[in-house]
């Protein structure tokens, strides 16, 4: 952990530190703000002309032993997977959770960056885990949901397909039944043709 004095010193130079930009970038629209240093001849930033925006000087830097530190004094490190975790020291580095991760493996990290002490830097990790674990369970019932309809839907097409076949085939033997009454009839007419003709 880092000296509580040079984090208060860095937050006081920070306080005083000015906001570097460069030159007339306030009165032309194609100069960007982003700070350049000044080359010009006559450039009064170049100058240190009072009345002037302010040169960027060695005196605003942060300390040295606190620089590039989060708040708390701990070296932030980015990360995506379970197994970077434990190669970290939970004294001197905070974990800073990539937002490319998904909520599942989000969760898996918060977990067991609790079980070994480190502190999570980018969010609170009681109040995300429960988020997280709520989206997960509406997602699963969601998700058992949509199956059980599915599920419903199948066996309504095949009770629909069942009864469709049904129908079908009772109509074939209906209309078996019709032709066969009508051969009998038929072969019945012919021979009584036959009779009378003999007669």
């Amino acid at each position: 952990m880092a000296n509580q004095k040079m984090l208060e010193l860095r937050d006081q130079i920070r306080k005083k530190r000015p906001k570097f930009q460069k030159s007339d970038a306030h009165k032309k629209v194609r100069v960007s703000f982003k700070y350049k240093k000044p080359r010009g001849l006559q450039n009064k930033v170049r100058l240190n002309k009072r009345g002037y925006r302010i040169k960027v000087k060695k005196g605003f830097r942060s300390p040295k032993e606190v620089r590039n530190l989060d708040r708390s004094g701990l070296i932030s490190v980015l990360v995506s997977r379970i197994q970077e975790l434990s190669t970290l020291d939970k004294k001197t580095s905070g974990i800073i959770i990539s937002g490319r991760v998904g909520d599942k493996n989000r969760l898996l990290i918060i977990e067991e960056a609790n079980k070994l002490g480190l502190s999570i830097l980018n969010l609170d990790a009681e109040k995300k885990s429960k988020e997280i674990k709520e989206s997960l369970e509406k997602r699963r019932a969601k998700k058992k949901k949509a199956e059980e309809e599915q599920k419903a839907k199948k066996k309504a097409e095949e009770a629909e397909k069942k009864k469709s076949i049904d129908q079908k085939v009772k109509k074939e033997e209906k209309e078996q039944a019709e032709t066969d009454e009508e051969k009998k009839k038929q072969e019945k007419k012919e021979k009584d043709k036959i009779l009378t003709t003999k007669q």
